[in-house]
């Protein structure tokens, strides 16, 4: 079936922070927060994208990003630092 999207579950974007806030171990202030390291931030914009029912432009509004081009590259990267980092992966890998 071409076209067709896989179902995605669509969660709080409340829940999405509180889950990456515990994870991270950071205050919800640090998802704002712009840099190349901030795994948190990173994480809160491919969540917020992919589950949390936001286009790229409304989680760039809403964590401070440059532009939704911006969002879009740091959604790729976080996805492909997923597929190398096993601590990522298995979210318990403190």
């Amino acid at each position: 079936l071409s076209g067709v999207k896989p179902f995605r579950t669509k969660i709080s974007i409340n829940e999405l922070e509180e889950l990456v806030c515990k994870e991270f171990e950071v205050k919800r202030e640090a998802l704002e927060m712009q840099g190349y390291n901030n795994i948190a931030r990173q994480a809160i914009l491919c969540l917020a994208v992919n589950y949390g029912g936001m286009t790229l432009k409304e989680a760039g509004q809403k964590y401070g990003a440059q532009s939704y081009f911006s969002v879009s590259k740091t959604v790729s990267r976080f996805r492909q630092r997923l597929t190398k980092d096993h601590t990522l992966r298995d979210c318990n890998g403190r």
